[in-house]
């Protein structure tokens, strides 16, 4: 049998959300610097420092990357701070998967029954997402992703069942 293995990534679009958390942390620190430095002197510029580090730390967090690594039937979904900094986020084997099908496929649209979403997209608006509904955990869980081409032809030879992709 051929190799099971590929990977994707993914780079996600800074929003709204994460142009506000910016704003409002350099905000902060202005402001924190600016009382502290008045009223407690020395101690505001330690404080000051405190801020610009928590600042520096928040902006890391801005530069995220999804990656998706399908081996033999299972799926990491992991995140990519700052080019640097990898964490595991979940683990799925495809085969226990309810469905697996382009967002706007009825069988995603119809499911009322989701407990919890998990995004790991770009957020860009010409990307068709696709979505797996999957039980974990005693809870039915739907997670958001862009794989390419090979993924999905991979994941339809290990789990055709659920697959439910539309070949164009």
């Amino acid at each position: 049998m051929d190799n099971m293995y590929v990977e994707a990534s993914v780079k996600r679009r800074n929003g709204i959300k994460q142009i506000l958390t910016i704003a409002g942390i350099v905000i902060a620190s202005v402001v924190v610097y600016i009382l502290a430095n008045r009223f407690l002197g020395l101690i505001g510029i330690f404080v000051a420092l405190a801020g610009i580090f928590g600042f520096y730390q928040a902006w890391l967090r801005l530069n995220v990357e999804y990656e998706y690594v399908f081996c033999d039937g299972q799926i990491d979904f992991d995140v990519i701070y700052n080019s640097s900094k990898r964490k595991n986020l979940l683990k799925i084997d495809v085969e226990n998967a309810d469905v697996i099908a382009p967002c706007d496929h009825d069988e995603i649209t119809r499911a009322n029954h989701i407990d919890s979403v998990k995004n790991y997209t770009s957020g860009e608006s010409e990307v068709k997402p696709y979505a797996i509904i999957i039980k974990k955990d005693g809870k039915h869980l739907k997670i958001l992703f862009e794989p390419t081409e090979e993924m999905l032809n991979k994941i339809r030879m290990k789990a055709p069942r659920a697959t439910k992709i539309n070949k164009e």
